[in-house]
């Protein structure tokens, strides 16, 4: 299984379309990091799925959503200062499930 590493922020102008660019990121499993930066880890088929709904939401003339494919390591490996915020188990979800 193929899993791309990503990056996601965005600059969107009304609050309602923001609202439901930040629903489908989370329904993406997609986490906020900062106000308008999302990461996460995806298969291929669903991040390009995510990215066509993201362009039914924004208004492609006012809004902009970028996204970045990066490497595991350079996640794994960023430095932050401030709140911390658990990037491994993000990029990493556990594998058992325990109901």
């Amino acid at each position: 299984m193929q899993i791309k590493h990503i990056i996601i922020c965005y600059d969107i102008k009304e609050d309602k379309t923001r609202t439901l660019v930040i629903k489908c990121l989370e329904h993406y499993d997609l986490h906020r990091i900062q106000y308008s930066v999302f990461i996460g880890a995806v298969k291929p088929k669903l991040l390009k799925k995510m990215m066509v709904k993201l362009e039914t939401i924004i208004n492609t003339t006012e809004d902009k959503v970028y996204s970045f494919e990066v490497p595991e390591r350079a996640l794994v490996n960023s430095k932050m200062l401030g709140i911390f915020t658990d990037i491994e188990s993000i990029i990493k979800p556990p594998t058992t499930l325990i109901i």
